[in-house]
């Protein structure tokens, strides 16, 4: 397996990745759910907690106090669980590091070895959308978060878009 070559620093975002974002055939939440990531507008749980919606500071799934979008998005292990295992199916001989993936997520800068970034940009949306579902359930409706039945939704889902329908006859 190999890395790809990253930079951690924040730069700005690409101006051909932000016409990819546009362009990528993912579904409006999860677009929508990204956007709020790339605008920084993500509801943090130490956010929550300061205008009354929380009483705690902790990540709910792995117990860490954490104040970034890295730890809510991709650096909580319960959540990289998931990352780890939907980007494994769809790019087995890559390596995508919480670093890695979270420049992707916040610049849209992806690796050179990536010959469709259009087809990432899905992997990584989708994955995104079935995460945030999950987290959301699991934080307001105590319902588990259930890793392996989120990597499962969102290979399908994810699949579901990339596989084109076959042409009628």
């Amino acid at each position: 397996m190999s890395t790809p070559p990253f930079s951690t620093k924040s730069s700005p975002l690409s101006p051909a990745g932000t016409d990819i974002f546009w362009k990528a055939p993912m579904t409006p939440e999860a677009r929508t759910i990204w956007y709020k990531i790339l605008v920084g507008k993500v509801p943090l749980r130490h956010f929550l907690r300061q205008i009354g919606r929380s009483t705690s500071s902790l990540c709910h799934l792995c117990t860490t106090s954490f104040k970034d979008t890295l730890h809510f998005q991709v650096g909580c292990p319960t959540k990289n669980d998931v990352w780890t295992s939907v980007l494994g199916y769809f790019f087995p001989h890559l390596h995508f590091s919480i670093d890695c993936l979270y420049t992707i997520m916040t610049t849209l800068t992806w690796p050179s070895t990536i010959w469709n970034p259009s087809h990432l940009l899905v992997v990584i949306g989708t994955t995104l959308r079935c995460i945030w579902i999950g987290h959301w359930q699991s934080s307001i409706h105590n319902i588990p978060f259930q890793r392996q039945h989120l990597v499962k939704r969102a290979i399908r889902e994810t699949l579901h878009i990339l596989t084109p329908l076959p042409l009628d006859d």
